[in-house]
């Protein structure tokens, strides 16, 4: 007669192994996320290419004369005030080509303006608006003409 023996079975390796490791992810996520709150982390920084600066200020006042130019990707002032018929001169300080568009494509556009040249154009009806450069579409700003 065969004899039967009460052993405990083993505990699954793989099983203890696999909760182990679920702990300690959880442990390094949880520890990860305090290290960067308390080192006031932000959201991921945007490639250099594509980083807009612009100056929200307007000019003072609507003026018979002023001048915009573009530097390190933004137009500079970003909102300009000028009287109708008025004369706005566009500068290109980069080191690549770019234009001063109006966004519906037939009030205002420069064309491509080269580093260091400088274009005219004479401000549309009095209303606002938006432009932006044609190849860096990114690059915004708005024409308030009185």
């Amino acid at each position: 007669m065969e004899e039967s023996q009460n052993i405990p079975p083993e505990p699954k390796k793989s099983t203890n192994s696999t909760l182990i490791v679920g702990i300690v992810v959880v442990v390094l996520i949880i520890g990860g996320g305090f290290l960067l709150l308390s080192r006031g982390a932000s959201s991921p920084t945007t490639p250099p290419q594509t980083t807009i600066t612009t100056s929200a200020e307007p000019t003072a006042k609507a003026a018979d004369t002023v001048s915009i130019e573009t530097k390190s990707f933004a137009f500079s002032p970003a909102i300009i005030k000028i009287k109708a018929g008025g004369t706005i001169t566009f500068t290109n300080r980069d080191s690549v080509a770019h234009s001063f568009t109006a966004d519906d494509g037939k009030s205002f556009d420069s064309g491509l303006v080269g580093k260091d040249q400088t274009k005219t154009v004479t401000a549309p009806k009095p209303g606002e608006y938006p432009f932006h450069c044609t190849p860096h579409p990114y690059m915004k700003g708005t024409l308030i003409v009185e």
